[in-house]
């Protein structure tokens, strides 16, 4: 059952308007774009949200990089009450879900001065809200899961019976991974109608236990809570995660894997791809092993396309696919029980065996459907 709605707070529950707020004060065109650029979406600025710095250190450091704007900045720093403002149906809402017994909580990037003239002069849900974590409170800032784990413990609240909404994709990714739910906020009608179809539908894990483990997965019981209250138990299968990789050479060619696959009882054709080596391991440094292991292969280009569940009925496994170009021809570094063959064959060829059931593996599809999409766009 959930029973926390977490919120980030800009662009969340407020309106960020510092440039609005500029141009009201008669700042030129000139003066905000630098701002925005050398200041307010530059990374210094998180600087000023982690809190390790002195704030008065890091002012005069943007002066710094901005040398003619610093009686601006000063300016800028006076109205600084100004730039936020709470979205018109911000208090409704958390009235709303308050009355309907849920506790509210924030959680946000926020520099130390900024939010407490803010909270004090400007959020009018303050006397609505259960706890906050404020990046510059805990010397961390999201998407590090650290300042996420202080929210837990500082206010005994468990992931598993947790919503968090925020307007950055990253964000709302680590809160899933540490297992909350989440939703990517993108205006308050759509957010509104998400988090009332997620709270009448959401199930709540109240157990598990693990029945059986090897060296690749480990399949678990668990027991689960419907909305209404009712209990059910589900299997689990949880397996390792890791990444693949379509390469792709400069004339267009793919290079694939033929391998045999015992839950399928045949020889069957994928991307290179492989389990992560460790817990921590970064999804592109287990691609760019598997590709030189398997293929004996290097690309001087990698990116990211997305990541997959591959069975979400009833494995939790990820896997991050990417695509390599720059390709550089090395010898292969196989693991004892790999019996692989390298398959080249023109872009065009592999797209037309997934259209005809020949390519079946679904990291494969995704990877080559999905390449087809960025290709055409490299077209444009």
């Amino acid at each position: 059952m959930i029973k926390n709605i977490v919120f980030d707070i800009g662009d969340v529950l407020i309106e960020f308007h510092w440039k609005k707020t500029m141009q009201e004060h008669g700042f030129s065109e000139a003066v905000i774009s630098a701002f925005e650029k050398d200041i307010v979406m530059s990374e210094d600025w998180n600087q000023l949200d982690l809190g390790v710095l002195p704030e008065q250190e890091i002012f005069e450091h943007f002066k710094e990089k901005i040398p003619a704007y610093a009686e601006e900045l000063d300016r800028f720093l006076e109205f600084r009450e100004e730039i936020v403002t709470p979205f018109p149906g911000t208090r409704a809402w958390l009235t709303d879900l308050k009355k309907r017994g849920y506790h509210i909580y924030l959680l946000s990037n926020y520099p130390k001065s900024f939010f407490e003239l803010h909270a004090s002069k400007r959020f009018d849900f303050m006397d609505l809200v259960d706890g906050a974590v404020v990046s510059y409170e805990v010397q961390s800032i999201k998407p590090d899961k650290k300042i996420y784990e202080h929210l837990f413990k500082r206010y005994n609240i468990k992931p598993e019976e947790s919503v968090f909404l925020d307007d950055r994709p990253m964000n709302v990714q680590a809160a899933r991974q540490l297992h909350m739910q989440a939703i990517h906020y993108k205006e308050h009608k759509q957010a509104v109608e998400e988090l009332d179809d997620l709270l009448a539908i959401c199930f709540t894990k109240e157990g598990q236990s693990c029945i059986y483990k090897s060296h690749v997965m480990s399949l678990w019981k668990d027991r689960l809570q419907f909305p209404d209250g009712d209990i059910v138990e589900y299997d689990l299968v949880k397996q390792k995660g890791g990444a693949c990789v379509l390469p792709v050479d400069e004339d267009g060619n793919v290079y694939l894997v033929k391998q045999y696959r015992n839950t399928l009882n045949r020889v069957n054709l994928e991307v290179p791809a492989g389990c992560y080596d460790t817990p921590d391991e970064a999804p592109l440094a287990c691609a760019k092993r598997e590709l030189s292991e398997e293929l004996g292969i290097s690309a001087g280009t990698w990116t990211y396309f997305t990541e997959i569940i591959t069975d979400i009925g009833i494995s939790d496994e990820r896997v991050a696919v990417f695509f390599a170009s720059d390709l550089m021809m090395g010898a292969c570094r196989l693991d004892r029980e790999e019996f692989i063959r390298l398959v080249k064959l023109p872009y065009s060829q592999a797209l037309q065996m997934v259209y005809e059931g020949e390519i079946v593996d679904a990291k494969t599809v995704v990877a080559l459907l999905g390449y087809k999409n960025f290709f055409d766009k490299l077209k444009e």
